[in-house]
């Protein structure tokens, strides 16, 4: 029933990141309720040690999540939206222009 790919396996760290966190973020877009969702992230979270993932590693993704949840908070925050600049291409000039305008946003921000 709940099999997901086994922390001891031979595959990428990538991969098992990426298992845990679609099932995350998959409970926080489709269940609504929040004592469901707690529900629902227990039963995501045993199934996931039956796996073999320990809990430190588990924690580790949603660290990550809360961090990026954040920073995307903190990005809308922002005073003003980032210009969109649209130039054709011509080879070489175009990757200088857009490494000096990616520079001055950088340092605007």
């Amino acid at each position: 029933m709940d099999q997901y790919l086994n922390f001891l396996s031979h595959n990428p760290i990538e991969h098992k990141l990426s298992v845990v966190r679609t099932l995350m973020e998959r409970s926080h877009c489709l269940v609504s309720d929040a004592v469901d969702r707690e529900h629902e992230d227990a039963h995501t979270e045993d199934a996931l040690r039956v796996c073999g993932y320990p809990g430190w590693f588990l924690d580790k993704v949603k660290s990550i999540m809360e961090q990026k949840k954040q920073k995307r908070k903190t990005k809308q925050e922002k005073p003003f939206p980032r210009p969109l600049v649209a130039i054709p291409y011509v080879e070489k000039t175009s990757e200088a222009v857009v490494r000096i305008m990616k520079n001055i946003m950088y340092h605007m921000l």
